[in-house]
C-alpha cells in the first residue's frame, strides 16, 4: 500500500506514547544505519519530536566490515546533522567465537555497544519492519524453534539501563520504499544485504519473493502468527514462574547461589512439557543460551535416573547445572576455587569481596553472636583455602573435629568445600562465615561480637 504523508509519524507517535515505560523516557535514540528504513524511521521521529517532547539523536554502529564503512558512517552523521540530529559513531569490533558466524556476532556486538549508551528509562528505536518479522518467523521455523523464537522480533524490550523499540512492524518494505521516495529521501545501499551467502539475505531474495507470489499477503500471515506466538510464550512464561515458585528450595548452608535452589522431586513430578518449560525459564534467568531440545531433554533424564551419590553437573558453556542432594542449582564459575591466603579486616568496618568466587564476606555487630570482637584485638586476619586435615571445636560442642566430617554433616556441596573461605586469626581456624564460630573465639553473653555470613555477588539476568 501507499502510505500518506501523516502515517509514518502517526505511528510512531501512537506506538511511543504507548509504551509502559514512556513517561519514565527522557531521550529516544534512533539506530541508525543510513540505509532506507532507518531513514524513513529517522524522518519520521524529526517530524513528531517537538510533538513528543523528548531528546531526539542518533546512534550509527561502525563493524569495520566493509571497505567503505568509515565513508558510511560520515554520511550518516550529515544525514542527522542536516536534520538537527546529532549522531554518535559507535565503533565495534567483530570477532566471532567458536562456532558463531559472522551475522551473528555481529548483531551482538551492535547490540552490547547500543546498550552501553543507554540511560535510565532511555528508549531506543530500530526500523525492524513487517518483512523482516515474516523472515524472521521464517528463518526460526527452519531452524526447528520453539515459541520464543517463532514469537521473532519483539515491539519491545529491556536493552541495558534503557528499552529498544521497533515501531515500524505495522508497515511493509514497500510501505517504507513509498514513503522515502514521496520525500525525496536519499539513502546508503548495504552491498552486504544482497550476499547470498547469508542466510537471512538467501530467505529475503530468493524464498519470499517465491511464497508471495503464490499467497500475496505471507508476510502479513507470518507477522500475525509470531504476533499469536509472542501470546503464547508470554503464557509458557507466567506458567515457568509458577512452577518454580512451587520448585523452590531453602538456600542451604555454605555459599549462597545467585538465582538460588530448586527441589529435584517437585520439579521432576512436573508432566514433562512443564518440566522442560520452567528448566527453560530458569537457565534463561541465569543469562545461559537456550539448550537445544536433545539437550534439555537430556538434562531431564538426567534429574529423573536414580543415582547412588545423587551429585550431578551439567555443563552449558561456561556455566554448569549441579545437583546435590535433592537440590539444583546454577554454577557461573564452575571451576573456581579459593586457591590463595589473603589477608582481610573482619574488625570494625571490615569485610572481603571474592570476585572469582562470586560471594563476598558480609561483616555484621552482634552482642553475645560470631566472633568475639576481643579476639581481633592486636592480631592478622586472613581467608586461606582448606589445605586438609583441619580439625576445630565448634562452639557449643564437647570434642574437636575433622573439618571434613563437619561440612559433609551440614550438607555442603562436594564442590563448594574447596570454595569455602576459612577465617584465621593469627594461626588458629576462627570460623566459617555462615556456618559455625570455633569454641576459642566465640562471643557469648554480652560480649561484643562480629557475626560473618557470606553474601552473591552476582543474579540471574
Amino acid at each position: 500500500m501507499m502510505i500518506s504523508r501523516p502515517a509514518l509519524p502517526a505511528a510512531l507517535t501512537s506506538v511511543l506514547r504507548s509504551h509502559p515505560h514512556w513517561r519514565e523516557c527522557r531521550a529516544v535514540r534512533v539506530a541508525f544505519s543510513g540505509g532506507v528504513d532507518s531513514l524513513c524511521l529517522l524522518h519520521a521521529l524529526c517530524a513528531v519530536r517537538e510533538e513528543l517532547g523528548r531528546t531526539v539523536s542518533a546512534l550509527h554502529v561502525n563493524h569495520g566490515l566493509a571497505a567503505g564503512a568509515d565513508a558510511l558512517a560520515g554520511r550518516c552523521v550529515a544525514q542527522c546533522a542536516v536534520r538537527g540530529v546529532e549522531c554518535r559513531v559507535l565503533k565495534v569490533r567483530v570477532k566471532p567465537r567458536a562456532g558463531e558466524s559472522l551475522q551473528s556476532c555481529a548483531r551482538r556486538e551492535r547490540y552490547a555497544a547500543l546498550a552501553a549508551q543507554l540511560a535510565g528509562g532511555d528508549v531506543l528505536l530500530t526500523a525492524h519492519h513487517r518483512d523482516d518479522q515474516a523472515e524472521t518467523v521464517l528463518f526460526h521455523l527452519l531452524r526447528g524453534a520453539g515459541a520464543r523464537g517463532l514469537r521473532a522480533i519483539p515491539g519491545s524490550r529491556r536493552l541495558g539501563a534503557g528499552y529498544v523499540c521497533r515501531p515500524l512492524l505495522g508497515f511493509g518494505r514497500e510501505d517504507l520504499l513509498a514513503h522515502a521516495k514521496a520525500h525525496g529521501l536519499q539513502w546508503d545501499e548495504d552491498a552486504a544485504n544482497r550476499d547470498l551467502r547469508f542466510d537471512r539475505n538467501y530467505l529475503r531474495h530468493r524464498v519470499m519473493p517465491l511464497i508471495i507470489q503464490r499467497w500475496p499477503h505471507a508476510a502479513q500471515s507470518l507477522a500475525r502468527s509470531a504476533k499469536h506466538l509472542a501470546e503464547v510464550d508470554a503464557l509458557l512464561a507466567t506458567l515457568a514462574r509458577d512452577d518454580l515458585a512451587r520448585c523452590r528450595a531453602e538456600q542451604p548452608p555454605g555459599i549462597p547461589a545467585p538465582g538460588g535452589w530448586l527441589t529435584v522431586t517437585s520439579l521432576t513430578r512436573l508432566p514433562p512439557p512443564r518440566m522442560r518449560n520452567a528448566l527453560r525459564a530458569w537457565l534463561g534467568a541465569h543469562g545461559l543460551p537456550a539448550l537445544s531440545a536433545a539437550r534439555l531433554d537430556r538434562l531431564c533424564e538426567s534429574l529423573a535416573a536414580p543415582t547412588r551419590s545423587r551429585a550431578m553437573r551439567f555443563d552449558i558453556k561456561a556455566a554448569a547445572v549441579r545437583r546435590y542432594r535433592d537440590l539444583l542449582m546454577v554454577d557461573l564459575q564452575p571451576d573456581a576455587r579459593l586457591c590463595e591466603e589473603k589477608k582481610v579486616t573482619m574488625g570494625e568496618g571490615g569485610g572481603a569481596e571474592f570476585p572469582e568466587l562470586g560471594y563476598k564476606i558480609v561483616r555484621r555487630q552482634s552482642t553475645g553472636r560470631g566472633i568475639a570482637q576481643s579476639a581481633f584485638a592486636g592480631a592478622e586476619c586472613s581467608v586461606r583455602p582448606r589445605a586438609g586435615g583441619e580439625r576445630c571445636r565448634i562452639a557449643g560442642a564437647v570434642h574437636r573435629r575433622a573439618l571434613k566430617k563437619i561440612l559433609a554433616e551440614r550438607g555442603i556441596p562436594p564442590w563448594q568445600r574447596s570454595r569455602l573461605p576459612l577465617v584465621f586469626i593469627g594461626e588458629r581456624l576462627a570460623a566459617i562465615p555462615g556456618l559455625f564460630v570455633c569454641h576459642w573465639c566465640a562471643a557469648g553473653g554480652a560480649a561484643a561480637g562480629v557475626e560473618l555470613t557470606l553474601a552473591a555477588l552476582q543474579s540471574p539476568s
